[in-house]
């Protein structure tokens, strides 16, 4: 091999090095907390049913709203079954996606497989994190599929304000990333009639059921009191 061709090998090596990092560490993923596994159980009231996404479906009433969560950047989908569970038990479907490499930005139209999958569904599109950014990206490109976008401790990357859509933003006086003042200063891109719901107490981290995340604050309310204040608020939201 000349000089020339071990250079190249060389280089090729050295650009390989960040990527094999970057996908090990995708693929171990902040991991869902033990209790999860009681909301991955069917019951009288909810069907789980696990097909590459987790979809959560009320055994009451034939339902006719859903809510298609994507979950937050590197953590496991598992982390949000809470909230598709607490859902279907009010008679709303709920999806948890499921993440390329942990990460929805990936695939932010995968929200389009559930709702091919139940066209007389009246879907809302939600994300936490990193995960609605992907949500509004999905809601941008077919708002004509959707009913309304949920956005949890997030906010879009794009200018939606001028969508005829219903927007739900839910934040919290403690988090240590999608900062209450990250979320006033993106309100321009969002819908003039966007509610806005402030959780007093919460923190990011207990947007989902994973423990305590890196540049997060200490929340001063329980995980399971924030999580009954976000499904009520989607239940609301829905409701209007």
């Amino acid at each position: 091999m000349n000089k020339y061709g071990s250079l190249i090998s060389w280089l090729i090596l050295l650009l390989s090095i960040p990527l094999f990092v970057f996908i090990t560490w995708a693929y171990s993923p902040m991991k869902a907390l033990p209790e999860v596994s009681e909301y991955l159980k069917s019951s009288n009231m909810v069907d789980v049913l696990v097909d590459k996404h987790i979809y959560f479906i009320p055994k009451t009433d034939a339902p006719e709203v859903g809510v298609i969560i994507y979950p937050g950047g590197h953590v496991e989908n598992r982390a949000y079954t809470p909230i598709g569970y607490r859902l279907a038990e009010k008679g709303i479907i709920a999806v948890v996606l499921e993440a390329p490499m942990n990460f929805a930005i990936f695939d932010t139209e995968a929200a389009s497989d559930v709702i091919m999958k139940f066209p007389d569904i009246k879907w809302y599109v939600a994300g936490h994190s990193l995960g609605g950014v992907a949500a509004s990206e999905f809601v941008y490109k077919y708002k004509d599929d959707v009913a309304g976008l949920i956005l949890m401790a997030s906010y879009p990357a794009k200018d939606v304000s001028k969508l005829d859509l219903k927007v739900l933003s839910i934040y919290a006086s403690e988090d240590g990333l999608a900062t209450p003042q990250k979320i006033k200063e993106k309100k321009p891109l969002h819908p003039s009639i966007t509610k806005y719901v402030l959780i007093d107490g919460g923190n990011h981290s207990q947007f989902g059921y994973y423990g305590f995340q890196k540049g997060d604050k200490q929340a001063k309310i329980t995980k399971e009191e924030q999580m009954s204040i976000i499904v009520k608020s989607i239940i609301d939201f829905i409701k209007e």
